[in-house]
């Protein structure tokens, strides 16, 4: 599975899906995973147990369509946070590229 892209812009919240393969043409078919476990595409390093997030615009290096691992905030979990939240990261893996997370959009 190459997950790549949100189909949400970045600061944009409530994320439904990703894209199951990269380079779908606007108006064609595409498979969109809504739950499960998936391979998501980071901008930077992820760590296993981190959320998964799409970006927001205060993010330093944000990439739209693709994610952000944050270490759990701590309460009150900012709102602008959790409404971009898509999972949770399976595994750690150095710089930009895919990993493994557990998906449930907010």
């Amino acid at each position: 599975m190459t997950t790549i892209s949100f189909g949400s812009g970045t600061g944009i919240p409530d994320c439904i899906g990703v894209f199951y393969d990269s380079g779908i043409a606007d108006g064609s078919e595409a498979w969109i995973v809504i739950s499960g476990i998936a391979d998501i595409y980071f901008w930077g390093s992820t760590t296993r147990g981190h959320l998964a997030r799409t970006g927001l615009a205060a993010n330093t290096g944000e990439i739209s369509g693709q994610a952000l691992s944050e270490d759990i905030p701590t309460s009150p979990f900012a709102t602008d946070k959790h409404f971009c939240e898509i999972g949770h990261v399976l595994e750690s893996k150095t710089g930009a590229r895919l990993a493994k997370c557990v998906l449930h959009f907010n």
